[in-house]
């Protein structure tokens, strides 16, 4: 289980893809900062994604997508489609 937003999930990808797209970095940092318990780079960059813990914690990027700028993006909530406990 994440303990601290932003300490579960990382990606190679973040530091070079970030600096030279830095808007991609603010994307994930405003994920964290509106509940999401950690947000990540996915893959080689085609997304960001942000875990949340509830339902509501989730629609919070949406309610607040103007004040922190992702009008010219795209969100995507989604749900988990099992949980699974023990092994594969």
């Amino acid at each position: 289980m994440l303990e601290q937003a932003g300490a579960g999930i990382s990606n190679d990808f973040e530091r070079p893809v970030f600096s030279r797209y830095p808007r991609l970095g603010e994307i994930r940092d405003a994920l964290l900062e509106r509940g999401a318990a950690d947000a990540a780079l996915a893959g080689s960059g085609s997304a960001v994604f942000g875990v949340f813990r509830t339902q509501r914690r989730r629609a919070e990027p949406l309610v607040h997508s103007r004040k922190i700028r992702f009008s010219s993006s795209k969100l995507y909530p989604g749900k988990t489609m099992a949980v699974h406990s023990g092994g594969v």
